[in-house]
């Protein structure tokens, strides 16, 4: 009885320890399933991550694009700024001198006007009364030979301004589009057409010898066809601020005549070299903080071979038997006429010879105000 009383005692407890294990393989099952879905729910976060990673590498993709076009546009506005600006002088200086032309054309029309009258002033009755005189040997040749060049230049005066007009018209005609005309004054539908100004008629005029001098009209223009960049309004041309101006221009070259700069700045040198490393360290720094294109010229037919080292500045030796002040001259009547250039120097007579060229022209001690030193 003991025996089997212990025997299904322990056959209880078999059944106690079966149904425990029964028990724990389902919480083990369960613990499986929600590990799996917690294995399935972080490699879902990761792929999403690694999109999100690749989003925020294309926006900044895209960011750094959209800097750049700004900073593009940014000088393409400045450079258009600075040719309306050009292009509004030069209205200016050719509406100043249409107006010179036409006073100077009405009087020269107006001489040949009374030249045809002169002969017509005697009446017979002033005739009889005074009695025949004898007339100046040819009068109205001589006038006419003395308007006749008058009225040549004038014309061609005109000539040129009509191109210089035409040429303006077009370019102003490409900022607005192809195929367009700049905007004029309005003129009401059906009206009738503005009038067109018309000089009264004149007699012919014989033309002039060939040995008459013909008079100057106007300075002449630049020798490469460059017009020198202008200024702001009330900026002086010897002003700090006309060459923080100049040499912030977009597409500008300045040309600085190293000895000339550099003695001015660095009075106190012992040998040329510390000047040249001196002005160049500076001008270095200067094109660093602009970008722009600055090139300085010294005379470099006793100077030895001077190791190369990067710079922001472009450092040139003038040849033998050359000096620096030519290599400038070449070089501003070299570069396009499009570009503007700047020389620096304090060389009146190297000034002169650049200003042929329609260069702009800076004193040293200018570039060293803009340079800070």
């Amino acid at each position: 009885e003991r025996a089997e009383r212990a025997a299904a005692r322990a056959a209880a407890e078999v059944a106690a320890a079966h149904q425990a294990l029964a028990a724990e393989r389902e919480r083990q099952a369960a613990g499986d399933a929600v590990r799996s879905a917690l294995v399935e729910s972080l490699a879902r976060l990761e792929r999403v991550a690694t999109e999100l990673h690749r989003r925020v590498e294309a926006a900044e993709r895209v960011r750094a694009e959209a800097t750049d076009r700004a900073v593009a546009a940014e000088h393409v506005r400045a450079g258009i700024a600075a040719r309306v600006a050009e292009l509004e002088v030069q209205v200016q200086a050719l509406a100043g001198e249409r107006a010179e032309l036409a006073d100077a054309l009405a009087l020269a029309e107006r001489e040949v006007s009374a030249l045809v009258a002169a002969p017509q002033d005697r009446t017979p009755k002033r005739e009889a009364a005074e009695g025949p005189r004898p007339d100046p040997p040819r009068p109205r040749d001589d006038l006419a030979e003395r308007v006749a060049p008058l009225v040549a230049d004038a014309a061609g005066a005109v000539a040129d301004l009509a191109r210089v007009l035409h040429r303006l018209g077009g370019e102003l005609a490409g900022r607005h589009g192809p195929g367009t005309r700049p905007p004029g004054p309005p003129r009401p539908p059906g009206g009738p057409k503005p009038p067109t100004h018309r000089h009264p008629a004149s007699p012919p005029v014989p033309a002039a010898p060939a040995s008459t001098p013909r008079p100057a009209r106007r300075p002449p223009q630049p020798a490469s066809g460059r017009v020198p960049a202008p200024l702001p309004p009330r900026v002086g041309a010897d002003s700090p601020e006309a060459a923080q101006h100049l040499l912030r221009r977009p597409g500008a070259v300045v040309l600085v005549d190293g000895y000339n700069v550099a003695k001015t700045a660095f009075p106190g040198a012992k040998a040329l070299a510390d000047e040249r490393d001196w002005l160049a360290d500076v001008l270095d720094e200067l094109a660093a903080r602009l970008g722009g294109d600055l090139r300085v010229v010294f005379d470099g037919a006793d100077v030895p071979p001077v190791p190369a080292r990067r710079r922001a500045v472009q450092v040139l030796f003038s040849p033998a038997g050359v000096t620096a002040d030519d290599v400038i001259v070449e070089l501003t009547n070299g570069l396009p006429r499009q570009r503007s250039v700047i020389v620096v120097t304090n060389d009146l007579a190297l000034r002169e010879r650049v200003k042929i060229y329609g260069a702009n022209v800076l004193a040293a001690e200018q570039l060293l105000a803009a340079a800070r030193r």
